[in-house]
């Protein structure tokens, strides 16, 4: 037999066996002996292979019975990458499919053998064989499996039913033709194969049909998931829905019991179901009175409808019951998210469009409530309105909205949001207790008719419903007499039967037991009045705690034993229970307020001897916290070791406070303060526990203070703490009970503030080496405090009580004060803002995202919700303040300005461009753009330089500036329609800064040129209140204090102003910041200011304590040139501010102060005559003038505004001064080199000449004969990568030289005494010393990691000074070493010289000081028990040779500290000075500063 014939055999057979007669069930037999072992074949499950003859049966049944257990349909995920060409596909689609069931076993097997037939029909006979095999192999299977029929999809099913029935005809006719050979023949060629093929394209079309349905199905599902992965991100909780297990809790919510209140229900149900009804109903009464309980009946009812006519009506439910007692359903961060994401499961229409904005703006989820209702809930809702049509939707059912952190502000958005139409559709059932703002929201927003207090409900109705209850719960007591008086005691307080009920029912069945539960428990009647009082001091204690309390704190706390504590819990199980940490809570706050007597509890159900006098119960738990803290708080509280080091390097610390503050000692530590303003006393009383309570703050302050500073230092409880310490109302209780310690006790929160802004309460023994020792001597703090500790060293220094808090905030450009004062906001060159307690200076958050450091504003919202930052180069970016997430980014282009809105909905920003925007802060959209600021018809675009908005928000002033800043316009728009008002003010000085006043009536602003003015608003002419020139330079930001009385201003000069707001006259001036003041507010209290300035510190200041002492004189700004006179006696110092003196080099007294009365100078360079009785002075663009250096008369004054010089000098005669620089050359608009030859007499101009234009050149050195000048260019041809130095020939002003040796730019240089060197000082940190004639590099001095900023020769030219950040160091011009280091200035060193003798080093800086040093070479003596010490000027810590921490200074005091080889500071700033510090006092001999050591 041919191979041919063996195949068509072999397929004959094959063939035959698809005869459904022959096919068995998993679970029957099967006259098939084998099944082919090579077939190519794929897994129907994983894991699982087809099987080979002698395992078909039992594999089979294997698989039928793992995929029938598997629940999610597997063919909606698989069939997308289904081919439907062919049989193995198709055969594969069948497997796979678990949850359809096509109708016929035999329609499959010849719909299969017919596609195969098909496809043979083009192929060979060996591939006609191998399919129609695995034909054979998988039909058993698939008999198996295709038993359910679980379609859910209507469409799918229909397209199912099509292909079927197109199987099933098809099939019968391949039947047909098997049965009368027909398929022989069309194996064998016929010309009958065309109807063969006729009938598989046919079924291959309606697979096709098939497929296509298919993958509609597949991409629905596809989108199904992605809404539930998308969904998945918002935040939900888990227990605040209506029928939610409530793990740990106690209880189950009930419904009401049938029967009672019926009236209120069905209301409320009639409400729900029915048509032209209010959006929202509101629900309210005290606690205890039901809410809940009828919330619940109102969601079961709506489940479960009672009748067809509420059947007919129903409405889906999505519930939401908030208790302050369980944190899932009372964090707000829950509450939106919750609702959404239930009523996305209700409307699909709505769930697409809350998946689209999740999937474009992911941070929605975790964004502030109002964000979220906007974003999450409105604006999805009503884009989704259009696809809604006969949609059923959902009641909200919310319980208890007060007891969520953001029921208020939900509510508050939602009733808006209904008012506007918003959500249209839904309805809200709110119940609430009855808090003031939520009655005041709610009586302006809600139908009257959709209101229901229940204190309102007659007290028959209530009466009878609590009988109804009680007679239900306890029917042993339905004909009892208790019974009457438990309805009389509950007086309308459904919790309070409620109780009884669960007080009494383990008793049930034994009726004496259970008069004696209900007249124990429920009545109050106890032992004996011992016991009775024992008892209620403990729950009342419980109740009055300020956070949970465990068993053991309460019982150390009050000093009872833990078992009786227990078993008054036990006792009041209906009401308290003891939580899994151990801690006592109670089920409903209604409990709490009704024994506390708080504000709307319904107290009269209670006997008068149960109640709490709330007042009295905090005495008495000062009282105990006091006694507690002065019985356990001691110095040294955690045994530190060692005063250098720092408390986190101290591996064992956790463990050491662990053990010596218990929780009752921490919880005495922390809230104290919170009893104690609490309290209440008579002010006749005269009864010993009255005596002490008023005692206790003189009694804390002078024993216990600084140990309790140690103790929440070292907890880390400090800002908890503080706030608490500092707050307003236990001032105000002091000032009432104890007013003769009310000034000790604010020197006590200057104190504790001091030491908690600092670096040194990284250490906590610093409290003592460092807080403790730089305090006022003349304080009562110190007077009482350093006798025990009489070793700590002692400072003197002048102490500026003024101010209270100073907190470093590196590289800070703007701050902002929260409305309630007690943090503030800034933003730093680095691009961080920053959060920052005020009482502690700690830093409370970051917030990311920011990337343009050139910050030009930030705000915070009036609401204290929301802060934003505004910068050149960057969006406007606004964050949540809570979660510290950013919410949205405005793109407003170069934005100078920006305010929020009194309501906290808007922000307007001004930008460089003369563009103002407002923008909706919930949105983030840009809401309209101002118009109609014009300043000239040239200039359409001016800077808006400043705005503000009217306390009343309907209006807004903006300040505009032409682009060449030549003047400003004050303008009023009206924010509600966008349009100009009025152009207030025209051709004004350039305007910095605006403010209103807190009634609107008045408008003050501030300038460029240091100027602030007021008007009065109600006139049509805007009369000037007062005009005055409070600052030397640019007032950069103003205020009005609360009472409208007084305005704050800071500026350029470094000064804060409070000045009268009706007049302008300064009150107080305050001294303190060493760079411009970039921000000044007052705190609400009008007591306090907290400014900004660009010296990197947050200042708070008490007006109250700015002590107007004597000023001393100085510079207020750079000192730019400092100069010995060459007899070494006077020193000449000049200033950016235009400031000149003369000071006596060895007392360091002011000689003479040289005033020009020009306010423009700004002094750059001086140099003295050789002979020393004449000083030339160069103000740059100004003038240089000639002084008599004796009698500080000016001689003369050249006119120099044509050029720019940078150095002066006299000729070695003395009689010419010769002066170089730059000039612009007008036709080329080049600089070039410029120098001028002047008479020193009469101040005519002898020669003028100038060099070949080449780049930005300046001169900063000349020769000792002043033949050759250094000049300086950031970039030259040879060396790009740095500046070059540049040496010219005075005569001829041709260039000699270019020295390139640095890979930075050149700041400064310098000649040798005899010129045959020259030096220069880089960017690089490297001193370049040159040959002047060759050029060539002689040295390099290297060993300063800064930047080199001055430099100078001595006379004998063996030793070169320089200045850089902070640091002077003395070098040898033989060795190149540095010789010695000396620190001191608190910014960089601009300018040093050294004396004729080389004795002494004068030197000046951007602190505004000038300092004398001494300049010897001392030898170092280690044998001493005294410590070498210096100063690291960044972070203020004193320290020694080793590093070690000796001491902190806080800003103040190392502004004019003298350091070692400091010989004289001449600065506004008093002098610090520090003493010896020994080192049996420091280290680990530090306890031995205290007495009893």
């Amino acid at each position: 037999m041919s191979s041919e014939s063996k195949q068509r055999g072999k397929l004959s057979r094959s063939l035959s066996r698809l005869n459904p007669g022959n096919w068995r069930t998993s679970s029957g037999s099967s006259s098939r002996s084998s099944s082919p072992s090579a077939i190519p074949r794929k897994a129907c499950v994983d894991g699982y292979q087809s099987p080979d003859s002698s395992a078909t049966g039992l594999t089979y049944q294997l698989i039928e019975e793992h995929v029938v257990e598997v629940s999610t349909p597997s063919w909606l995920q698989t069939l997308k990458t289904v081919s439907m060409d062919g049989t193995v596909e198709l055969l594969d689609i069948a497997r796979q499919s678990s949850n359809w069931n096509p109708i016929a076993q035999s329609v499959l097997g010849a719909v299969v053998a017919l596609i195969e037939l098909g496809k043979t029909v083009k192929s060979n006979w060996k591939e006609m064989e191998s399919l129609v095999e695995r034909i054979e192999y998988l039909l058993p299977i698939l008999n198996g499996r295709l038993k359910s029929d679980k379609i859910s999809e209507s469409g799918m099913r229909r397209h199912l039913e099509k292909c079927v029935k197109t199987l099933q005809l098809q099939a019968a006719a391949v039947i047909e033709m098997h049965n009368h050979g027909l398929l022989r023949r069309i194996l064998q060629g016929t010309e009958d194969a065309e109807r063969l093929l006729s009938m598989y394209m046919t079924l291959k079309d309606s697979l096709d049909d098939l497929q296509c349905a298919l993958g509609i199905a597949i991409e629905r599902n596809t989108n199904e998931i992605l809404k539930q992965v998308v969904l998945q991100s918002l935040a939900v909780s888990k227990i605040a829905a209506h029928n939610a297990a409530v793990p740990n809790f106690g209880f189950l919510r009930r419904e009401c019991t049938e029967g009672t209140r019926v009236e209120i229900t069905e209301s409320l149900i009639e409400w729900a179901t029915g048509t032209d009804v209010a959006p929202v109903f509101w629900l309210t009464g005290p606690a205890g009175m039901g809410k809940t309980t009828i919330a619940q009946t109102i969601c079961k009812r709506l489940e479960r409808p009672e009748s067809s006519q509420e059947q007919y009506l129903q409405r889906p439910l999505i519930s939401f019951f908030c208790s302050r007692q369980l944190e899932d359903s009372r964090d707000s961060t829950h509450f939106v998210p919750t609702l959404c994401r239930r009523l996305a499961e209700y409307s699909s229409s709505y769930a697409h469009e809350l998946v689209d904005v999740l999937t474009q703006r992911s941070a929605l989820a975790n964004a502030v409530i109002d964000i979220q209702f906007e974003e999450l809930l409105v604006q999805p809702w009503q884009r989704s309105l259009e696809h809604r049509s006969g949609l059923t939707l959902p009641v909200f059912i919310i319980d208890a909205l007060d007891e969520n952190e953001a029921g208020y502000l939900f509510l508050k958005l939602l009733l808006k949001a209904k008012r506007d139409l918003k959500l249209l559709g839904l309805r809200f059932l709110v119940t609430s207790r009855m808090n003031q703002e939520i009655v005041e929201l709610c009586n302006s927003f809600v139908d009257p008719e959709s209101i229901c207090r229940l204190q309102d409900i007659p007290e028959g109705t209530v009466e009878r419903d609590i009988a109804l209850y009680l007679k239900e719960s306890l029917p042993l007591l339905k004909d009892s007499a208790i019974l009457g008086s438990l309805i009389q005691a509950s007086h309308g307080l459904f919790i309070y039967a409620a109780t009884v009920v669960k007080l009494v029912a383990p008793a049930e069945g034994r009726a004496a037991n259970m008069q004696i539960n209900v007249e124990r428990y429920a009545v109050g009647s106890l032992e004996d009045d011992d016991v009775k009082q024992g008892r209620l001091t403990i729950l009342h204690t419980i109740l009055c705690l300020k956070q949970v309390g465990s068993v053991n704190v309460i019982c150390h706390l009050i000093g009872t034993e833990e078992e009786n504590v227990s078993l008054l819990v036990k006792n009041l199980h209906a009401v308290m229970y003891i939580a899994d940490d151990g801690t006592i809570r109670t089920y409903h706050a209604s409990f709490a307020d009704s024994i506390l007597r708080l504000p709307f509890s319904m107290d009269s159900a209670l006997t008068a001897d149960i109640l709490c006098d709330v007042g009295r119960q905090e005495a008495y738990l000062a009282l105990k916290c006091h006694r507690i803290i002065k019985e356990q708080l001691h110095f040294n509280m955690c045994s530190l070791q060692s005063s250098f080091a720092l408390d986190k390097d101290i591996p064992d610390l956790q463990s050491r406070v662990e053990a010596k503050v218990d929780p009752t000692l921490q919880y005495a530590v922390l809230y104290w303060c919170a009893h104690l303003e609490a309290s209440r006393l008579s002010q006749s009383e005269t009864n010993t526990e009255s005596s002490t309570l008023s005692e206790i703050p003189q009694v804390f302050v002078d024993n216990l203070l600084i140990f309790w500073l140690e103790v929440i230092n070292l907890t880390g409880n400090k800002t908890a703490a503080l706030r608490r310490f500092s707050s307003e109302r236990l001032h105000h209780w002091i000032g009432k009970y104890a007013s003769p310690v009310l000034s000790i006790w604010k020197e006590a929160i200057r104190f504790c503030s001091a030491f908690s802004s600092g670096a040194s309460s990284g250490s906590t023994p610093q409290l003592y080496l460092s807080t403790l020792a730089t305090w006022d001597p003349g304080s009562h703090i110190y007077k009482v405090w350093q006798p025990r500790f009489p070793h700590i060293p002692k400072v003197s220094a002048h102490h500026f009580r003024a101010t209270s808090v100073v907190i470093p905030v590196k590289g800070l450009r703007c701050l902002a004060l929260s409305p309630n004062g007690e943090w503030s906001i800034s933003g730093s060159q680095d691009c961080s803002v920053s959060l920052w307690d005020l009482s502690s200076g700690e830093q409370m958050k970051g917030f990311n995202g920011q990337q343009d450091s050139t910050f030009m504003s930030v705000t915070i919202s009036p609401n204290g919700q929301y802060a934003a930052s505004a910068s050149c180069h960057d969006p406007i970016r606004m964050w949540d303040i809570g979660s510290g997430n950013q919410l949205h980014t405005l793109n407003a282009g170069w934005v100078c300005s920006i305010m929020f809105s009194p309501d906290s909905c808007q922000i307007v920003s001004g930008g460089a461009d003369g563009t103002i925007l407002l923008w909706d802060t919930t949105t983030g959209q840009q809401l309209t753009q101002l118009k109609g600021h014009r300043l000239t018809d040239t200039d359409t675009s001016p800077w808006i330089e400043c705005l503000a908005f009217s306390p009343d928000g309907r209006y807004i002033i903006g300040g505009s500036t032409c682009h060449d800043h030549s003047s400003s316009s004050l303008y009023q728009w009206d924010v509600k329609s966008g349009h100009q008002c009025r152009m207030l003010k025209d051709n004004l000085t350039r305007l910095s800064c605006v403010a209103f006043s807190p009634d609107g009536r008045r408008l003050a602003v501030g300038d460029w040129k240091g100027s602030i003015t007021s008007w009065n608003l109600n006139t049509n002419d805007l009369d000037c209140l007062f005009e005055s020139k409070l600052h030397t330079s640019v007032v950069r930001s103003l205020s009005f204090s609360p009472n409208g009385q007084l305005i704050v201003s800071g500026g350029g000069d470094c000064i804060v102003h409070v000045s009268e707001s009706y007049t302008g006259h300064v009150q107080k001036s305050l001294h303190g910041h060493q760079e411009d003041v970039v921000s000044v507010s007052f705190h609400p209290d009008g007591q306090r200011i907290v400014s900004g300035s660009r010296d990197s510190s947050i200042q708070v200041w008490d007006i109250s304590q700015a002590d107007e002492h004597d000023k001393l004189p100085g510079h207020q700004h750079w000192v730019n040139i400092v100069v010995f006179s060459p007899d070494g006696q006077r020193i000449f110092s000049g200033g950016y501010e235009g400031c000149m003196f003369i000071w006596d080099a060895v007392r360091g007294r002011q000689q003479n102060q040289l005033v020009t009365g020009n306010d423009q100078d700004k002094i750059v360079h001086a140099a003295f005559s050789p002979d020393g009785k004449k000083i030339a002075i160069l103000s740059r663009h100004i003038c240089i003038y000639i002084w008599d250096a004796i009698g500080g008369n000016q001689l003369k004054a050249i006119d120099i505004r044509q050029y720019s010089l940078w150095r002066v000098a006299f000729l070695p005669d003395g009689l010419q001064v010769i002066s170089a620089g730059s000039s612009y050359a007008w036709k080329s608009h080049t600089t070039v080199p410029y120098m001028a030859l002047w008479d020193s007499a009469s101040g005519e101009l002898l020669k003028e000449w100038g060099a070949a234009p080449y780049g930005s050149n300046l001169c900063i050195a000349f020769s000792p004969d002043c033949r050759q000048f250094a000049s300086i260019r950031e970039t030259s041809t040879a060396n790009l990568e740095g500046g070059s130095l540049f040496l010219w020939d005075v005569d001829s002003g041709s260039q000699l030289k270019e020295l390139i040796g640095h890979k930075g730019k050149v700041h400064c240089a310098s000649f040798s005494p005899d010129g045959h060197c020259v030096i220069s000082g880089s960017d690089d940190h490297s001193i370049c010393m040159w040959d002047v004639a060759s050029g060539e590099l002689l040295k390099k001095f290297i060993g300063l990691y800064a930047p080199i900023m001055s430099i100078a020769f001595s006379f004998d030219g063996r030793k070169i000074v320089s200045g850089s950040t902070s640091c002077i160091a003395i070098w040898d011009t033989v060795t190149s070493k540095a010789l010695k280091l000396m620190r001191g200035h608190d910014s960089t060193v601009t300018t040093v010289a050294f004396s004729v003798d080389g004795q002494k080093i004068v030197s000046g800086g951007r602190d505004r000081s000038v300092r004398v040093w001494n300049a010897t070479i001392d030898v170092k003596d280690n044998s001493s028990d005294e410590f070498r010490w210096d100063i690291d000027i960044d972070s203020g810590w004193v320290l020694s040779e080793k590093n070690e921490r000796l001491m902190w200074l806080s800003p103040m005091m190392k502004r004019a500290l003298y350091t070692p080889n400091t010989l004289l500071i001449m600065s506004t700033t008093d002098a610090t000075h520090l003493p010896v510090f020994r080192r049996r006092y420091m280290g680990s001999k530090w306890t031995s500063i205290s007495v009893h050591a």
